[in-house]
């Protein structure tokens, strides 16, 4: 087992009981009922449709409402990089093919929609 510094033990029990709450909440979901549709971008669709499933793809998850750590620590757990914006409900996520792919399919209600991150014209 690794050793860990007395600086990091707090960040290392933060991030395990974030883990945590995230399986608790997905692990508790009421059965049987499901969530909203989220919309997910065509061009996000056909981006991890294509290519190499190992090369990075960057998107935009957008909540009904500002994120909580448990989002936060969901959306981590699928290996993805995250950003949150400081004002809007959105998280700049970067990650695999594979894992975003695990991000559209995430239980999370509160996710209203998943754009690929794009130049806008």
């Amino acid at each position: 087992m690794p050793t860990v510094r007395p600086g990091q033990r707090a960040a290392v029990v933060r991030t395990l009981a974030c883990v945590a709450v995230a399986v608790l909440a997905i692990s508790s979901a009421p059965k049987g009922i499901t969530a909203a549709p989220k919309i997910i971008d065509q061009l996000l669709s056909q981006a991890l449709q294509t290519g190499n499933p190992l090369d990075p793809v960057e998107a935009v998850v957008t909540f009904s409402s500002r994120p909580s750590a448990v989002d936060l620590a969901v959306l981590s757990s699928t290996g993805v990089e995250i950003a949150p914006f400081r004002q809007l409900p959105m998280v700049a996520i970067k990650g695999t093919r594979l894992q975003l792919s695990a991000v559209t399919k995430l239980p999370i209600s509160r996710i209203v929609s998943i754009y690929l991150n794009r130049q806008l014209t």
